[in-house]
């Protein structure tokens, strides 16, 4: 028979049997063809990464004769990633991020990672879960980078079970800008707080003087 299970999910098998001539059975278990487990009772879980099919059998044996009863199971995702992708959105001084789903089912939401290194720690971007979205498609942009730094992204999705499923990394760098720039501030006017962005295309020292309609330096 087949049946489904979710990555990272469990399921029970039992065996019981009797053998004509009353002799002593021993009972044990394959997956994939492989050796797993003896006794009657076997607790199959779903390795993290994988889908696909797991072939169990389940054997009886008398030490001379063998039987088996065999079940496929078929692993599935919560989420079926279509695309994940991330680009440098230098007008929004951004990473963007983006994915499409193709299905979700019992989806909790997504979490983003960040590394310098493909293969370093990655730490979580978003300070909260990112809720699922009808359509499937999905931008986020991470705004505490660097520019002409390479970054690693990571896309976690959760379900209602509390499963993880990590997907990528995929690259991506915010290109440095090639000149000197300020743009106007907002809001404007302000009080008490205002926001002034400006880009560099390379570290330097910078002064910012701020004038009143007087033209009075503050």
């Amino acid at each position: 028979c087949t049946f489904k299970v979710k990555m990272g999910e469990g399921k029970q098998f039992n065996l019981q049997a009797e053998d004509p001539d009353q002799e002593p059975l021993q009972y044990f278990w394959t997956k994939n063809d492989e050796k797993i487990w003896n006794g009657p009772n076997y607790n199959y879980l779903s390795e993290s990464g994988f889908t696909g099919i797991d072939v169990v059998k389940g054997w009886v044996t008398d030490g001379i004769d063998s039987v088996f009863h065999q079940w496929n199971v078929n692993v599935v995702v919560s989420v079926e990633l279509s695309s994940f992708s991330a680009s440098s959105a230098a007008e929004k001084l951004a990473i963007e991020l983006n994915w499409v789903t193709g299905k979700e089912e019992d989806n909790l939401g997504f979490n983003i990672y960040r590394s310098m290194q493909k293969e370093g720690t990655f730490k979580k971007v978003n300070e909260e879960m990112i809720a699922p979205e009808p359509s499937g498609s999905y931008t986020y942009l991470d705004v505490k980078i660097e520019a002409g730094v390479h970054y690693y992204y990571k896309l976690e999705d959760v379900s209602v079970y509390g499963i993880r499923t990590m997907h990528g990394p995929v690259l991506a760098e915010l290109s440095l800008p090639k000149s000197f720039s300020l743009e106007q501030n907002y809001p404007n006017p302000f009080n008490p707080e205002t926001t002034i962005k400006f880009q560099l295309p390379k570290h330097a020292q910078v002064y910012i003087g701020i004038y009143n309609i007087l033209g009075q330096r503050s």
